[in-house]
């Protein structure tokens, strides 16, 4: 179905200011202005973004910035934050069912949540890829905007 994409991420994120608050994490917001209307399901969506917060709350070292924005006929938002040891991250290998970046580590990660959020985004149409830049490790999700519904213009 027809769902503003904007909205839902943005209920999705400000859904998690307790969780942010509790680890005093000021996330950087730089949201676009206006409806981004994409074909896609809107729990799908939020347990996409659900994810992506939540791996980077689980595994981020503190600093975390989100950005929703309109690009070439699409809209995408992307989850970035800051990473204690980027040599243990491999970004080709992050959407990979179990994969933990530090084996070691037996928190309550089961290293399923990038590989939902890859799912569920290529089930709806949309792209998902991971960066790693310096100590920065990041994700974005992309889906083609449709029109608008009428009368929302």
């Amino acid at each position: 179905e027809r769902v503003d994409f904007a909205a839902w991420v943005c209920d999705t994120v400000f859904a998690f200011y307790e969780d942010f608050q509790a680890r005093g994490i000021q996330p950087a917001a730089d949201f676009c202005d206006g409806h981004l209307w994409i074909q896609g399901n809107g729990e799908a969506l939020r347990r996409t973004v659900q994810n992506l917060v939540k791996n980077a709350l689980e595994h981020g070292d503190g600093a975390i910035a989100f950005t929703l924005f309109r690009q070439e006929g699409a809209a995408g938002f992307r989850c970035a934050n800051r990473v204690a040891h980027p040599e243990a991250v491999d970004p080709d290998q992050v959407f990979r069912r179990f994969y933990k970046a530090d084996p070691a580590r037996t928190r309550t990660s089961s290293g399923l949540g990038l590989a939902i959020a890859r799912g569920l985004t290529e089930a709806m149409g949309g792209a998902i890829a991971a960066a790693l830049e310096g100590d920065t490790f990041s994700v974005t999700v992309t889906f083609p905007l449709c029109p608008p519904p009428p009368g929302e213009g």
